[in-house]
C-alpha cells in the first residue's frame, strides 16, 4: 500500500519519532508506527533516502512510503504499519500551501462535562468519547511560548510548553515535542514568547 503525505509532524521523545502527515489525494491523516501497538519510530525509520543519503523527515516533506496495513488504536484511529521500504522524497509544499490541508474541528478533544481544557485516558479507553481523529492541523493567531525548568531527581531540566486560544476556548501548558522550535528556544531565558500567525499540529498522547 503506497501513499504520499505532506509530513506536518516529526516530533522526538525519548529519542524516537513521532511522524504523522496527511495524503496529498485523499487529505486524510496517516501516522506511521513502527508495530500493531502503535510505537513510534527509529532515526532510521523515520528518514528517506536521497541519492545513496539518508535524510530525516521534516515538516512539508512530500514522502512516499509503503504501509503493510492499518493499524488502528481507539486513541489513535489514523495508525498505519511501515514496510520494509525506505521512503523516498517527493519534494516539498511551501507554507502558503498548508492552508488546504488545515483542519476545522469545533473543539480540541474537549470533555463536555468538566471545565478543564484537558481528556482524560479513562474517557477515551472506556470509549465513552469516541476519538475519530487524534491529530489537527490548525491555524491561531498566536502561540504563546513558555521556557521553564524543573527539578527532577535532583537534576534541573528545561521545558518548553505552548497556550494558545482557539475558538474562545484557551488551551494552556501543552507539551512542545518539535525538534527545531524546542531547538531554538530551548537556550533561552526563562519567561514567555509569542509566536504570531502560527500553523500548530496538535497530537492526542
Amino acid at each position: 500500500m503506497s501513499r504520499t503525505l505532506v509530513i506536518l509532524a516529526n516530533s522526538v521523545k525519548h529519542h524516537l519519532h513521532c511522524v504523522a502527515g496527511k495524503d496529498i489525494n485523499t487529505k486524510e491523516w496517516v501516522r506511521p508506527v513502527s508495530n500493531d501497538a502503535g510505537e513510534a519510530l527509529s532515526d532510521e525509520q523515520s528518514s528517506y533516502v536521497n541519492k545513496e543519503n539518508n535524510w530525516k523527515v521534516k515538516p512539508l516533506d512530500k514522502i512516499t512510503m509503503e504501509f503493510s496495513k492499518h493499524v488502528p488504536l481507539t486513541q489513535q484511529p489514523e495508525n498505519y504499519l511501515i514496510s520494509k521500504e525506505k521512503w523516498t522524497s517527493n519534494f516539498k509544499i511551501e507554507r502558503n500551501d498548508l492552508a488546504q490541508y488545515v483542519d476545522a474541528p469545533q473543539n480540541i478533544w474537549l470533555d463536555a462535562s468538566t471545565n478543564t481544557n484537558r481528556l482524560t485516558s479513562k474517557l477515551v479507553t472506556s470509549k465513552e468519547i469516541i476519538i475519530t481523529q487524534s491529530l489537527y492541523l490548525i491555524k491561531i493567531d498566536a502561540l504563546s511560548l513558555q521556557v521553564s525548568t524543573e527539578t527532577i531527581d535532583s537534576k534541573e531540566k528545561r521545558k518548553l510548553r505552548g497556550s494558545f486560544t482557539y475558538n474562545k476556548v484557551k488551551y494552556e501548558g501543552l507539551a512542545i515535542t518539535d525538534p527545531k522550535i524546542w531547538g531554538e528556544y530551548k537556550e533561552k531565558a526563562v519567561g514567555n514568547y509569542e509566536l504570531k500567525d502560527v500553523y500548530i499540529c496538535l497530537s492526542l498522547g
